[in-house]
């Protein structure tokens, strides 16, 4: 148990100095470890203050259940709470969960392939090779509710353990773990439900309910009061998706699936080769238990595998619909988008698999042998697990911030707005990652999902503030503003620093400090105008549609049926078995849709016409792209005039937030244009 403790705090060193202010660097925009540290941090402060409260974050503030927009990580949070004893710092207790769970992991299998093998040195490889497989110190190292991975090893161990004995305290901890891993990953959970339900079939064939009833029916009340425990948490997620509209295209999953030319990074494939081999040399002298169960874990494995390369598997020179693609027709499965997580399950087939031909390998053979082929086994996942010293990123300090410092002696009355609000996804963690020195309700945010008011925002607060804008704010409950001004585009940046040197009509400024920051306070509330199309509908009798993207179904953005639409993401769909089989790889037709950005959309009216405004709906991601949408008209098709503007929500900012995935937003000309051809891009 020490070497194994050692290894995982070793493979970890650099993070292990620096636990106290660090996190793991990331190398694509934003941090999803400042987003963890936050996550967990809001759990512990919620449950310890309003646990009526639990998934109505302070943030994307006024929407609520903002902590379901991505994993909510409670039962992490439950579970590191002890450390909030010792310490108030989130990042450090962040950090010591991350440290500690490998270990964790690597104990966890060490157990579940002890039963199996009843051999030590066995176990102790099929621990190295799940605590320090390579993946999970590549591509999640950032994400700590997938490097917790000790619940799945252990439902084996004491699934298998309640059925055999009918001891109802193994199936009480199956339950137990159910829960906890429940309320610790979405991915994780959701990737190894199918695997347990494989599980549970070849255990009713192996130990059937008539010879083991009382570990049957220990089993079903488990899962009884699983589901009943874990039920409000599955019902506010699904409630979320469907207020927000929202669903993972099968592009996004593709995109982040398993690629051929990764797996040799991410899996120790010579090892794998190494324990594919010996146990086809010792199949029939494995361990009685471990042999029983063999063709189990051959079967996670390879299906595991098989799913990470998500909706479309590579087949010889094209592609073809696989079986992932039933995984997404699941309810809740299309909220996911990392098919390549599989692996996670992947390797806990493989870790169990090399315990087994370990034990298969030493049967018989003497101590010597005993030792020594573990010792290289084992070494030879270590070495292959070993990471590159991966880069660490400072924490942003929040203990010496003045800013953090007032916000947290201030009301919580309202919410406020941190400016620039969505321009950067690392800036918005880090405004989210501040929070916990203050735990004000604001309206940045960044998670999984992003909220349609959010994209809004966005465009509008990168404006110079006017009265149309404090009308909305206010509408939405924001009372205060609060300015990074080195950070802001020069003409937002002049209009509030005038604000500060003379009163102004809709802002009061409250406080400033030395890095040139200043909160305002609203004033009162103005009045909000409700929004209204200008002039009669056009009849849609005659128009003709073009697109740069998925030209086959352009109709469905006239068509007034509000479950079609035309898709800026078309051509990249993968709606019908026809289209799956693409001779194309992925990654050119991926290349070809960008260069075919930005997406348009062409509406060609049958006579010119008069148009004072423009009603569209917009749904799935594409109300963040609010911020950068323009509007073109033409009456030759030839020369095109862009038109100043901005769409607003129907018939207010509000619509945004009571009903979002139905919202519609107008475009007002500031006078009628003649025009016969309209243009819309992202």
């Amino acid at each position: 148990m020490l070497l194994l403790g050692v290894g995982c705090l070793w493979v970890q060193r650099s993070l292990l100095r620096h636990a106290a202010d660090h996190v793991w660097a990331q190398e694509i925009a934003g941090n999803d470890s400042l987003l963890h540290v936050w996550t967990l941090a809001w759990g512990q402060h919620v449950l310890a203050t309003q646990p009526g409260h639990l998934f109505d974050a302070n943030i994307f503030y006024p929407q609520s259940g903002t902590l379901l927009y991505s994993d909510h990580l409670l039962g992490l949070a439950a579970l590191l709470a002890p450390l909030r004893l010792f310490t108030d710092n989130p990042v450090l207790v962040h950090n010591l969960g991350l440290l500690g769970a490998t270990i964790l992991n690597a104990l966890a299998m060490y157990w579940l392939a002890f039963e199996l093998t009843g051999h030590i040195g066995a176990a102790l490889v099929g621990a190295i090779i799940y605590g320090f497989t390579p993946f999970r110190f590549q591509a999640d190292r950032h994400q700590i509710q997938l490097l917790a991975a000790w619940w799945p090893p252990l439902l084996l161990l004491w699934g298998r353990r309640a059925l055999i004995t009918g001891a109802p305290r193994w199936a009480a901890l199956v339950g137990l773990a159910w829960t906890l891993q429940s309320l610790t990953g979405i991915y994780l959970t959701a990737y190894f439900a199918p695997f347990w339900a494989l599980a549970l079939l070849w255990w009713a064939w192996q130990l059937p309910p008539w010879r083991h009833p009382r570990g049957w029916i220990g089993l079903l009340a488990s899962h009884l009061v699983t589901l009943a425990l874990i039920a409000p948490s599955f019902v506010a997620y699904q409630s979320v998706q469907a207020g927000l509209g929202v669903t993972r295209s099968a592009v996004l999953n593709a995109l982040l699936c398993l690629h051929l030319e990764l797996v040799r990074t991410y899996l120790a494939v010579i090892t794998c080769a190494v324990i594919g081999l010996g146990l086809v040399l010792v199949r029939r002298r494995t361990p009685e238990p471990f042999h029983r169960e063999t063709r189990l874990y051959i079967a996670i494995t390879a299906i595991a595998v098989l799913l990470a390369f998500g909706p479309a598997v590579p087949l010889g020179h094209g592609w073809v619909r696989g079986p992932y693609w039933l995984l997404m027709q699941l309810p809740g499965y299309d909220a996911l988008r990392a098919p390549g997580r599989m692996l996670h399950i992947a390797v806990l087939g493989v870790a169990v698999l090399g315990a087994g031909t370990v034990a298969g390998l030493t049967a018989g053979r003497g101590p010597v042998l005993a030792m020594l082929v573990p010792g290289l086994l084992g070494g030879l996942a270590f070495i292959e697990g070993l990471p590159p010293n991966f880069p660490l990123l400072l924490s942003p300090p929040t203990a010496t911030d003045p800013l953090v410092a007032w916000l947290a002696r201030q009301p919580r009355a309202g919410g406020m707005a941190e400016l620039p609000l969505g321009t950067s996804t690392t800036t918005e963690q880090i405004f989210q990652y501040r929070s916990t020195g203050h735990w004000q309700p604001m309206a940045n945010g960044a998670m999984g999902i992003f909220p349609p008011l959010h994209g809004y925002l966005t465009g509008r607060l990168a404006e110079p503030f006017d009265a149309t804008i404090a009308a909305e704010l206010g509408a939405l409950g924001i009372t205060r503003v609060v300015s990074h001004s080195t950070k802001l585009p020069l003409a937002q940046r002049d209009a509030l620093a005038r604000a500060t040197r003379t009163p102004h009509p809709l802002l009061k400024l409250l406080q400033t400090f030395p890095d040139a920051t200043h909160v305002f306070a609203l004033r009162p509330r103005l009045a909000l105008e409700p929004t209204v199309p200008l002039g009669e509908p056009l009849p849609r009798a005659g128009w003709r549609l073009s697109a740069s993207v998925d030209r086959h179904h352009t109709a469905r953005a006239i068509d007034a049926d509000l479950a079609t639409a035309w898709r800026s993401w078309g051509d990249l769909e993968y709606r019908l078995l026809a289209r799956w089989h693409d001779r194309t790889p992925f990654l050119v037709r991926w290349s070809r849709f960008l260069r075919r950005q930005p997406a348009q959309l062409v509406i060609e009216l049958p006579a010119p016409a008069r148009v004072s405004s423009i009603v569209a709906r917009l749904s799935g991601s594409d109300p963040m792209a609010l911020a950068v949408l323009t509007v073109e008209t033409s009456l030759d098709g030839q020369l095109w005039t862009a038109v100043s503007g901005q769409f607003r929500p129907l018939p207010d900012v509000r619509a945004l937030i009571a009903d979002a995935p139905r919202s519609a937003m107008v475009f007002g000309f500031a006078a009628p244009v003649e025009l016969r051809h309209l243009r819309i891009g992202a």
